[in-house]
């Protein structure tokens, strides 16, 4: 099997690279542990775990391309913890930071739902991610970024999308309590009134924080992003809608705040290259999507990785989100495993 024995060379070689010149990871499939779907990626962390030699799967898998390609990457990080020799760098580089999206917070009188959370629910997350991760700003995750440096192994970014009023009521006061950061993303032409884009649903007409409300989410330091001025599918629009929305967003933060926002979400998670470029002209340093999957060096800074977590997830799937970011899979597992091959 020689494609596996180069495999394992390259990846000794990159390590190499790395100490010399460590932006070289935004470039090196060193700084991609998360290539592939989260399901191959967690296939090929169990097969690392159990330091099983890729010529000894191959031949239970056939010649099916996709395994194979699994089976090359493994062989690659084989070669990498080889030549590493350090477990806390072996973990920085292979666990990469989890970037989670709540949208509202479920009253007394509320059933959890896909875009409302419990507030019970959401402390018992919460505590857990204090107890058992360490939880990042956006900002302080780009700047490690840009900086070439690696981000403790399994951290955690919470944004909120939206800007929901019990964000402030509610989310805010869970976090401060454990000293938890956040970034709450706000369209700017409807702070302080209530939910009326496209696609509401149940959230129809629920209202949203004021400027005072921000301004005290920014006193308290959590982070303050934008989210366009009126939450449209960028998709939908012309380039100079577009950077009317995106870079508009941005100076109507400044002007209120007093200091440029550096974070931006994408409406609906719709993103396009001709936002992603509104984003970065606008000066932002950072955009989210809602693809989902942990963040490494080479995850795109304006197209980082989240995971929805909906508040008819169990126990189980918010510990996936963490471990993985992903809370979906299990079922695709059991999906593949069911699946006839033709």
């Amino acid at each position: 099997m020689n494609r596996f024995r180069a495999a394992e060379r390259a990846g000794a070689e990159d390590v190499a690279a790395w100490r010399v010149d460590p932006s070289a990871l935004t470039r090196l499939p060193l700084g991609a542990f998360e290539q592939g779907t989260p399901l191959q990626v967690a296939v090929r962390r169990f097969l690392l775990a159990l330091r099983l030699p890729p010529r000894v799967v191959a031949p239970l898998v056939g010649r099916r391309a996709g395994m194979l390609h699994v089976l090359e990457l493994t062989s690659y990080w084989r070669g990498v913890r080889r030549a590493l020799r350090d477990r806390t760098a072996w973990r920085q580089l292979t666990q990469g930071t989890t970037i989670l999206m709540y949208h509202a917070i479920a009253t007394e009188t509320e059933r959890p739902s896909r875009f409302k959370v419990t507030q019970r629910a959401f402390e018992r997350q919460m505590r857990k991610v204090a107890k058992r991760r360490r939880a990042l700003r956006l900002d302080d995750l780009v700047a490690l970024r840009q900086t070439h440096r690696l981000p403790p192994p399994g951290a955690v970014v919470i944004t909120f999308d939206d800007g929901f009023a019990e964000i402030r009521s509610h989310a805010a006061a869970a976090l401060d309590e454990l000293g938890l950061p956040a970034t709450f993303f706000v369209a700017t032409e409807r702070v302080g009134a209530g939910r009326t884009w496209a696609g509401d649903g149940e959230l129809h007409g629920r209202a949203l924080v004021a400027w005072d409300d921000v301004d005290e989410l920014h006193q308290l330091g959590f982070e303050i992003g934008a989210h366009t001025r009126t939450h449209p599918n960028l998709r939908n629009l012309d380039p100079e809608q577009v950077e009317a929305e995106v870079a508009g967003s941005r100076a109507d933060l400044t002007e209120r705040l007093g200091s440029p926002p550096q974070a931006f979400a994408y409406p609906y998670g719709k993103w396009s290259d001709v936002a992603a470029g509104a984003a970065q002209r606008a000066g932002f340093s950072s955009a989210v999507t809602v693809r989902t999957g942990r963040n490494c060096a080479a995850t795109p800074l304006h197209l980082l990785r989240r995971t929805e977590i909906r508040g008819t997830d169990s126990r189980l799937r918010f510990a996936l989100a963490l471990r993985f970011g992903d809370t979906n899979l299990l079922a695709d597992l059991a999906r593949r495993l069911t699946r006839r091959e033709p």
